[in-house]
């Protein structure tokens, strides 16, 4: 399992690297011009997190509510229900 994070890891920065260097020596344009800066979005980066906050809530209230096998440590990690028949 942890090898998989590791590849995932370097085939993202690979794929930033990659822009970085094609933004900057073929288009001669900042980095910045892709979009990621966060300046300005705090309002919006804690409107998400309250939103996931909810949706895992409304998740875990109703597997709860249906009397599945509800195990909080293994529903917060993965989206996967196992109904008990």
């Amino acid at each position: 399992m942890g090898y998989f994070f590791i590849g995932e890891g370097i085939m993202l920065l690979s794929v930033f690297i990659v822009t970085f260097l094609m933004m900057r020596f073929l288009d001669r344009r900042p980095f910045s011009d892709l979009g990621f800066s966060l300046k300005g979005r705090g309002r919006d980066i804690l409107y998400g997190f309250l939103m996931s906050v909810l949706i895992y809530a409304i998740g875990h209230t109703n597997l709860f509510r249906r009397k599945m096998n509800y195990d909080a440590r293994i529903c917060s990690g993965t989206f996967v229900a196992y109904a008990s028949q």
